[in-house]
């Protein structure tokens, strides 16, 4: 199938390492083409149906990663400085909460990402929280479906961060 976080249309197409993939079969496959999947083209429209669109939080597993725009390229997006702050103090917001500690950036990049097509086409603040566990080695392949223990303080610590996200967008002049 389609990887639907790879499914939208800003910086779509690019093969530019093993984590974005032309080939049907592969996890990271972005699909025929960008919005090709219904659950991208239902986000595309949902949001923009919105008339006051501030910021995006799209939550994914696992990692442990608390990142932002952008994902297709190791340069700085536009806003880099307020969107780097906000990252920060969402991590730290996190590791408040139980001590658990997230990172702001990955290994690779991805194209046809969600928060950068949302930082691109509506400049609202995005950003994926990877949540529990860490990585494979903890998790394992469950590592996407979290162990039960793992739901409450997982949920515990982003509400934290989310809470702080609503909070910037009813603030005016923020993004």
């Amino acid at each position: 199938g389609v990887d639907p976080n790879r499914n939208y249309s800003y910086q779509w197409g690019i093969v530019n390492n093993v984590y974005n993939s032309a080939n049907p079969p592969d996890d990271t496959y972005y699909g025929p083409s960008a919005f090709s999947e219904k659950e991208s083209q239902a986000i595309r429209d949902f949001l923009g149906s919105l008339t006051n669109l501030k910021s995006v939080i799209t939550h994914h597993t696992f990692s442990e990663l608390y990142l932002k725009p952008w994902s297709y390229t190791n340069s700085n997006a536009p806003g880099y400085q307020t969107l780097a702050s906000v990252q920060q103090r969402n991590i730290n917001r996190i590791q408040s909460v139980n001590g658990h500690t997230y990172t702001n950036s990955i290994w690779y990049n991805s194209v046809g990402e969600c928060t950068d097509y949302i930082w691109n086409q509506h400049r609202a603040a995005a950003f994926t929280p990877e949540l529990r566990p860490s990585n494979l080695v903890t998790g394992g392949l469950d590592g996407f479906a979290p162990a039960a223990s793992e739901i409450l303080p997982t949920c515990e610590e982003n509400f934290a961060a989310n809470r702080a996200i609503i909070h910037d967008a009813a603030r005016t002049g923020l993004w």
